[in-house]
């Protein structure tokens, strides 16, 4: 990896602490949303391929995730900031 590289990496993770500190439920909800939007792509890309259809044509899948990643990552912080509130998380 270049130096650039790593620095990157390592603001995404200060940013990703930070927000843990000061909003745990949306960051993780975040996260997870990301994730699911990423996911989609991928199992609908892995579901035609497997069904008969050209493994080459099925990267166009990955065009989705413009869409659904920040959606999933949107509706990850909404619910996660709609759930109920514990006495954990008031300081």
């Amino acid at each position: 990896m270049r130096i650039h590289q790593i620095i990157f990496l390592g603001f995404i993770a200060v940013a990703f602490v930070v927000g843990c500190i000061k909003a745990p439920r949306k960051v993780i909800g975040g996260v997870i949303g990301g994730f699911v939007g990423v996911l989609i792509p991928f199992s609908l890309s892995a579901f035609y391929v497997w069904r008969g259809g050209d493994p080459t044509a099925a990267g166009a899948f990955s065009f989705f995730c413009l869409f659904t990643l920040p959606l999933g990552i949107g509706i990850g912080v909404v619910v996660a900031s709609r759930m109920g509130k514990s006495d954990k998380d008031k300081v």
